[in-house]
């Protein structure tokens, strides 16, 4: 295995003593935080009402939810749920890739199974935010979780995320 060499670069005048690495070797920098970018969507969506458990949707615009929506089981790829506000909103065993919730509101949403890729919770308005269960490989602004609970599982696997958003720089 091949290891950089650090040393200690001599002061010229007027500059202090700089930490510098081998030629060739990459720049000591902190590394850049991942890029999480909001959902990928078309400019045209087709029009949908309701979702039912099992609902399969692709570049929907999806509104008109019912006070109690069951829509467990569904794969919602390149949607908008437009104006969601249900009592209850179960999405357990649901994928969802580039989903957007404008204006969420929901007393209750059953996460368990469910597998995101990223999840934009910026903007959400809940009291009790439970989301042990959910898979999201990545959340737009970890700081939106505030207030939610996790299962020590998903905080590990967000621990550099929030690092990120915290200015925490984490090397080996």
């Amino acid at each position: 295995m091949l290891v950089p060499r650090v040393y200690r670069a001599p002061a010229t005048a007027g500059e202090s003593d700089a930490l510098a690495t081998v030629e060739g070797w990459p720049d000591p920098s902190p590394p850049s935080p991942p890029r999480v970018s909001p959902p990928d969507l078309p400019a045209r969506l087709d029009d949908r009402g309701g979702l039912r458990p099992r609902s399969d949707a692709f570049q929907t615009r999806v509104s008109g939810l019912d006070e109690v929506t069951d829509a467990a089981h569904s794969a919602l790829t390149e949607c908008v749920l437009d104006g969601v506000s249900a009592q209850r909103l179960d999405l357990t065993g649901a994928n969802l890739v580039d989903v957007d919730f404008a204006e969420p509101r929901a007393d209750e949403v059953d996460t368990r199974g469910l597998r995101a890729e990223h999840l934009d919770l910026r903007g959400l308005r809940a009291e009790h935010l439970d989301l042990r269960g959910l898979d999201a490989a990545a959340y737009l602004d970890p700081a939106a979780l505030r207030g939610a609970t996790l299962t020590p599982w998903q905080v590990e696997q967000l621990a550099s995320a929030f690092a990120v958003a915290l200015g925490v720089d984490v090397r080996d």
